[in-house]
């Protein structure tokens, strides 16, 4: 009975309840993929720029020719199976200028004036017309993030998180009481927990992956995509990617008590199946 060892098995709602809680919490953070040493290739200066974002948005900070911080938002044509942290005064015109990146238009020209603005500073006089001239590449050569790999890794930990949610629950039904439905059951706790482990997984393989294939070189933004700035070599995984190590531990922590409390019970005298040894035919203690 699940009322056996109880102890047990509310651990396992209390650590399957953790990793649900650091999947919402790395999912709603902003910081999968860091730079702070992307640079300007086109124009002559030294200073460092700043990229952080996560699976939704995040934020660009350059330090010259002006100084501001600007909100960038993860934009998306699924269709051609491309993203980029770009921004815009609306969704529109995000869209449009990655339809113009994804074209190779030269004229492609993010207005950061009209981008949300976190901090601006009008210490630096520049030339706009030197920022924007550049050589547009083929977009063939250019490294856009990969939209499948995104949608795939917002799924997998959403997932994770509904998971660890439905095994905590079931996991302090369990305490309390005795469900009969099997999937609702201790056996139901293995499959859901190790569902859960097999889609946080996922997400810390195919983010990881594509980090190392694409955004470890260019990070996806709208100065290293039209090559003004480079990234390559110079971005890392943030730690809101690195979160999901902590619902895997926890997963694997639920299903290893889960075994564990199943052991006890098989030592248990008072809870072993006895096995009749006696082969012969049932029906003649009918008479």
């Amino acid at each position: 009975m699940a009322t056996v060892h109880r102890l047990l098995v509310f651990s396992t709602c209390f650590m399957s309840g953790i990793a649900a809680l650091f999947g919402v919490v790395s999912l709603a953070t902003e910081e999968w993929i860091t730079t702070t040493s992307a640079m300007w290739v086109t124009l002559p200066i030294t200073l460092p720029n700043t990229a952080k974002y996560g699976l939704f948005q995040g934020y660009y900070s350059q330090q010259g020719p002006l100084v501001l911080t600007i909100q960038i938002t993860m934009t998306c044509l699924m269709k051609e199976n491309v993203c980029a942290l770009l921004c815009g005064k609306d969704t529109d015109a995000r869209y449009t200028l990655l339809k113009e990146l994804y074209n190779n238009n030269n004229t492609a020209d993010q207005d950061n004036g009209n981008c949300p603005t976190v901090q601006r500073s009008t210490s630096y006089q520049y030339n706009r017309e030197s920022i924007w001239t550049y050589a547009s590449e083929d977009s063939d050569d250019k490294q856009f993030i990969n939209a499948g790999v995104w949608i795939s890794t917002i799924l997998f930990l959403v997932l994770s998180i509904a998971l660890g949610m439905l095994s905590s629950a079931l996991a302090l039904w369990n305490t309390v009481s005795n469900p009969i439905e099997i999937y609702f059951s201790i056996f139901g706790l293995y499959i859901y927990n190790a569902a859960g482990l097999f889609c946080s997984t996922l997400v810390m393989l195919l983010w990881g992956i594509m980090h190392v294939l694409i955004t470890f070189h260019n990070v996806g933004i709208f100065y290293t995509l039209t090559g003004q700035m480079t990234s390559d070599k110079r971005a890392y995984l943030g730690y809101s990617y690195w979160l999901n190590l902590i619902p895997i531990g926890c997963y694997i922590y639920s299903i290893a008590i889960l075994y564990v409390r199943q052991y006890k019970l098989s030592k248990d005298p008072k809870h072993q199946i006895v096995q009749r040894e006696d082969r012969a035919d049932p029906g003649i203690y009918l008479y």
